[in-house]
């Protein structure tokens, strides 16, 4: 049985880094040190990628959860479902890749 991609899914933070790195919105900080990301469509549509490529995941009870959790598209999933905001969101990535084994929690809205 294929279950929802919640906040406590242990492939929450794994989604997340992709979803935010370039698979995703790919949030990075400009020259000017102001942040740009590809959300600009109001769709889930990277979520949704990401999501069909991960086994065992519902994808559309998923997409369905995280707008009950105001994750309308990719980047609210980030701020709302998440609750990060994008400095925060590249802190997670960064954390990620250089210590892929230590634990490391999203604060939940």
């Amino acid at each position: 049985m294929n279950e929802i991609l919640t906040t406590d899914h242990k492939l929450f933070l794994p989604f997340m880094e992709r979803l935010i790195g370039n698979e995703g919105i790919e949030i990075k900080i400009d020259n000017d040190g102001e942040f740009t990301d590809r959300c600009n469509d109001d769709s889930l549509k990277y979520s949704e990628v990401i999501l069909n490529t991960m086994s065992g995941i519902d994808v559309d009870a998923t997409l369905e959860y995280f707008m009950a959790n105001g994750g309308y598209c990719d980047c609210e999933v980030i701020v709302n479902v998440a609750g990060l905001e994008f400095s925060e969101a590249l802190a997670v990535v960064d954390h990620i890749k250089s210590s892929p084994k230590s634990p490391l929690s999203i604060p939940h809205p």
